[in-house]
């Protein structure tokens, strides 16, 4: 059987006619469900995600003024870069290299979620509300 031959019958097993955005939407939210972290924020003042592989990570939330201006030195990275960023400033050596091989989502999905309460954090020291 030559490659062309392989790669028509592989075409034949999707159904590219019957795609629909319902189809579309359907498996857009199984990817975004399989990749997304689980969190907790942690009495010791760390956020603490934990991967679909059971991999967790726990990242600080209260940090020194210059480790945070080292950090913003980076906004205009994304969200991965900046907690890339930030590992690697913390000396958490493994949650860098494990960053660096999982899956693209679920590293975006940490990133934002732990800005997010950082983010909260900040607007509720300030005195404003969340809501």
């Amino acid at each position: 059987m030559t490659s062309k031959t392989k790669n028509a019958l592989a075409v034949e097993e999707f159904d590219f006619e019957g795609w629909t955005d319902e189809a579309e939407n359907a498996a857009l939210a199984v990817l975004a469900g399989e990749n997304s972290i689980q969190y907790v924020i942690s009495e010791n003042r760390f956020f603490v995600g934990r991967f679909k592989d059971g991999r967790i990570i726990k990242t600080p939330l209260v940090l020194s003024v210059n480790l945070l201006e080292a950090v913003t030195g980076f906004e205009d990275q994304s969200d991965v870069e900046q907690i890339k960023h930030l590992m690697e400033l913390l000396g958490k050596d493994e949650d860098l290299e494990y960053l660096n091989q999982a899956d693209i989502f679920s590293a975006i999905d940490y990133a934002q979620k732990y800005f997010s309460m950082f983010e909260k954090i900040t607007r509720l020291t300030m005195g404003e509300s969340l809501s």
